[in-house]
């Protein structure tokens, strides 16, 4: 009986440690750098996706003058690009929270991008993505 409890507790433990995967990402970004701004997974379970972004700042392009905005995302958009398709969602606005939701996503890996809507700006600042049931 301690032999039949003791593989139980072991299976158990092996399929926590061995099967949970990290969906989120977090770290600065810039927009309109050809770079992803982060990374997030979902699978048959997590399928919802939220974008959450912070501290951000305007830049100038000519002058190179920042200017805080704190959580005021309202020049910025989100997209969730496939990595092994490339296909894109489309772009989402942020609300007043500075948070964006993508649901029913497709199982698979995607990367972030953030842009924004300002020709003589770019804006900087910090992301948090993660998938949820």
């Amino acid at each position: 009986m301690k032999r039949k409890l003791a593989s139980m507790l072991f299976a158990a433990l092996f399929v926590f440690v061995f099967n949970s995967e990290t969906y989120a990402s977090a770290g600065d970004f810039v927009t309109e750098d050809g770079k992803w701004d982060g990374y997030v997974v979902t699978d048959s379970h997590y399928r919802n996706v939220y974008v959450f972004v912070n501290d951000l700042y305007r830049v100038n392009r000519n002058s190179g003058a920042s200017t805080y905005m704190g959580k005021d995302a309202s020049a910025l958009s989100v997209r969730l690009c496939s990595e092994s398709s490339g296909n894109c969602t489309a772009p989402k606005s942020f609300n007043s929270n500075a948070e964006a939701y993508f649901t029913d996503m497709l199982p698979g890996d995607y990367y972030v991008d953030i842009s924004d809507s300002w020709p003589n700006y770019y804006f900087k600042g910090y992301q948090e993505s993660d998938s949820y049931s």
